[in-house]
Formats: C-alpha cells, structure tokens, sequence
C-alpha cells in the first residue's frame, strides 16, 4: 500500500491502485446564533423623535396608495448589517440597518461588552441601502494656493453612507 499524504482536508493514497479517500469531519461544539449588536441597541432606543412631522398637501389619491405598497416589502425582514474587521484583526464595525434606522458601532472583535455606538440615525423612510465608506484627504494641502494636490493622501476619514427612500410630493 502507498504512503496516504494530506490534500486539503482530506487523505489520499499516492499509489493510484489503491486510490482511497478518507473525509475528516470538522465539528464545533456550542454553536451560538450572531445577533447583531445594533438590534440590541434599537430595542432601547427612542425611534423617530425629533422627526419634522408630514408636511400637509394636496396630493391625488393614486399617491397615498403609492406611499402604501413602500412599505410592503417581499423580503421577510427589513434589518440586515455589514460588519467589517480592522487589518490587525483586534477590532470590528458593524453597521445595523432595521427599516428607517442605521447603527454604526465600533469594539474588539469577539468581546460583546466592548461595543460603543459610534453614531445612530433615523431616516423619514426607508434605507434602501448603506455601507462604509473611507474618504482620504489632503490636510495640508490648501486648494486655493493653486499647487498640485500631492498623490499620496495625508489622512483618512472613516464613514457611512447612506441611501433612502425619497417619497415626492406632487
């Protein structure tokens, strides 16, 4: 019989007459549901306060019905999060997203309590979607000198963006 030799998670023979595989079963013990840190935070947090109410307009009728079916959706749940690790891997961002809020947290990766709230917002509707974004700037460069903008950048700024649902009003 051939020696067996490693291949990707498996054992193979390296005597083609006797080709036998043998699978290894990779298991894990206490298997634990992800539950995003931002849905813990909106469970407490006071929605849409502050929000300017509706502005008052005539509007024909085929608008409220429009403004009705904006709500309906085919996809069950309307939270769905991005979570990004820093290149050290000792960090996370995560940002929520649940119908017309967004959570952008930040803490070490893998320890719950280390969580802080980096920013929250409420929308007048809908986010349709969002994502991190990383500006980079050029601080010490003035643009009014009329010198050539270097091409290395000097700084960064780290954000969101953030993409909602417009509803016009005729």
């Amino acid at each position: 019989m051939g020696k067996l030799r490693s291949t990707k998670g498996r054992l193979v023979s390296s005597n083609l007459d006797e080709f036998n595989e043998a699978y290894i079963m990779i298991s894990c013990g206490d298997a634990q549901d992800f539950v995003p840190f931002g849905r813990d935070y909106l469970e407490h947090h006071p929605g849409e306060v502050g929000l300017p109410p509706p502005r008052p307009s005539q509007v024909p009728p085929h608008i409220d019905l429009l403004r009705q079916l904006d709500t309906v959706s085919i996809n069950g749940s309307k939270e769905w999060w991005d979570v990004r690790h820093s290149k050290d891997g000792l960090t996370e961002e995560e940002l929520y997203v649940s119908g017309s809020r967004v959570v952008w947290s930040r803490g070490q990766a893998g320890r719950i309590g280390s969580r802080q709230v980096v920013k929250c917002m409420t929308c007048d509707s809908t986010v349709v979607h969002a994502m991190f974004a990383t500006f980079y700037t050029y601080p010490d460069q003035p643009p009014l000198l009329g010198e050539p903008v270097p091409e290395e950048p000097t700084g960064k700024l780290y954000a969101y963006g953030l993409l909602c649902r417009v509803t016009v009003g005729l």
